[in-house]
């Protein structure tokens, strides 16, 4: 009540850099200790927050909640100008060792914006992939949106090469030519590439896509460079890289 009491007071004084300041404040810790107190006073005010401030406090919201239950009350019950992010930041924080929990957070898919859809997809994927990466890809792959199919299959196979890149490596090696293998090769690429540099790069010359190829040139490039910056600058007279991979990866 006392809290409350201070959220209207500071509502009714004039706007200033201080009472902002204050207010938020006060939303941060209703957030953490009360977050349907501090959904209340949002809808109540209709208060609008910057972008930045909107992540803050489904951050501090969220910070104290593992169980999604109750998640999904916040969200059920939270006002429209807090919903979005709050869902998105829910799909980061999903458990891997929860398969019912992931199979209902599917469905939350479709609540989000198209272009944060992706996002969504790739965080169901990366737990399930904890569990069983081939399920996590098959599920991938069933994704009606190319965009999110291939967001989706690159963080199944970037939890799995952080697993097990031998396994990993075993199964793109059994997939046909094409954009969806070179996906796959790439998330591996830029899981693998820090502490197997000579591996990334032979990877990332069997990629027939120019963009995902030279980026994964490059990144295996960078990491033998920052190791060995004399054995990455043979690799510029690999007879099986073009003129164009040779002018990326110099620059």
């Amino acid at each position: 009540a006392e809290k409350d009491a201070i959220w209207k007071w500071l509502a009714e004084q004039s706007q200033s850099e201080m009472v902002h300041d204050t207010r938020m404040q006060l939303l941060h810790t209703a957030s953490r200790k009360d977050p349907e107190l501090a959904m209340a006073w949002l809808e109540e005010t209709g208060e609008r927050l910057s972008a930045r401030e909107n992540a803050q406090v489904i951050s501090s919201m969220l910070s104290q909640w593992s169980n999604f239950a109750s998640i999904e009350s916040l969200i059920d019950a939270a006002p429209e100008s807090i919903r979005e992010e709050l869902i998105m930041q829910a799909f980061h924080r999903l458990p891997s060792n929860d398969v019912s929990t992931l199979d209902v957070w599917k469905d939350r898919i479709d609540e989000l914006p198209a272009g944060k859809q992706g996002q969504a997809s790739a965080s169901i994927a990366n737990r399930l992939a904890d569990v069983d990466p081939q399920q996590a890809i098959a599920w991938a792959d069933s994704l009606a949106s190319t965009e999110q199919s291939v967001q989706a299959l690159s963080a199944a196979v970037t939890r799995w090469a952080g697993a097990d890149s031998y396994e990993c490596s075993h199964w793109i090696s059994s997939l046909p030519e094409g954009i969806r293998r070179d996906h796959a090769t790439q998330a591996m690429i830029n899981t693998i590439a820090k502490a197997e540099p000579d591996s990334a790069w032979a990877w990332a010359k069997t990629i027939d896509n120019p963009g995902l190829r030279a980026k994964s040139l490059k990144m295996a490039f960078t990491m033998m460079e920052s190791r060995d910056a004399q054995a990455a600058r043979t690799w510029l007279e690999d007879s099986s890289i073009t003129d164009a991979d040779i002018q990326t990866l110099s620059h």
